[in-house]
């Protein structure tokens, strides 16, 4: 069985690994240009790293940012191994519990469209709400990239 918790500072490492090897399938698609902001907001007031262990391993991580009335998903990493086995939609119920304790009416994330995971998206109850060209990442399989904004309701 699959399960869900906060991070420790202990997991920083194992989640790093995670990240890399979860969006190495991606990386045709798109890859930050260099110079683009990290994706890092670990010492911002609020912000939480779920993970999903699989008996006792680490199987997926998400951050969740609080932002105002809505609570940021960001880096959803599931280790290729355990894709289409329901880590992706514990990942965000447990963030979706934590924006519900926190007053927050929904949650937001992005993606690229390229990537193919809208549709992931789409079946967790994500709605496409802004698209624009991603000019802060590069392809060698696309001309263009499209950063979609996908926002849920929350309870």
């Amino acid at each position: 069985m699959t399960e869900t918790r906060v991070s420790s500072p202990s997991d920083s490492r194992g989640i790093a690994s995670l990240q890399e090897m979860a969006f190495a399938s991606v990386r045709h698609v798109y890859r930050p240009k260099q110079g683009a902001k990290p994706d890092s907001h670990a010492n911002e007031h609020g912000v939480v790293k779920i993970v999903a262990l699989h008996r006792d391993s680490l199987v997926g991580s998400i951050t969740a940012i609080p932002e105002r009335s809505h609570l940021r998903l960001s880096t959803l990493a599931v280790h290729p191994n355990h894709r289409r086995r329901g880590v992706a939609r514990l990942l965000i119920a447990h963030a979706e519990r934590l924006a519900v304790t926190d007053g927050c009416s929904t949650m937001i994330l992005n993606t690229i469209r390229e990537t193919g995971n809208a549709d992931v998206f789409t079946r967790l109850g994500f709605v496409i709400t802004n698209e624009t060209v991603a000019d802060w990442c590069t392809s060698e399989s696309f001309a263009v990239l499209h950063d979609l904004t996908m926002q849920r309701q929350c309870g």
